[in-house]
């Protein structure tokens, strides 16, 4: 599976995001530190027009949830999807 390149002038540029975003049975380790498990089937909605906050601990995974919805990072396992 290729990885992604976010440089990449040729992916299509969405000028407003509209529909809902799901985060299913996420699954993370950073490939420069693959002992340490970042997210463990990790599962939430956010529909259209609906603000969320990610709160808890340094280290627990907020940052790293918007980099896999911003595909700097694939999931091992899980999926992040739209509509």
């Amino acid at each position: 599976k290729p990885k992604p390149n976010c440089a990449s002038p040729s992916g299509v540029q969405l000028p407003n995001v509209v529909g809902n975003i799901e985060f299913k049975n996420l699954h993370f380790r950073y490939p420069t530190r693959p002992e340490v498990k970042i997210l463990d089937d990790l599962s939430f909605s956010v529909k259209n027009g609906q603000t969320i906050a990610l709160v808890g601990h340094s280290g627990c995974g907020k940052s790293t949830s918007i980099d896999l919805l911003m595909r700097y990072y694939d999931a091992e396992m899980g999926a992040v999807s739209g509509n």
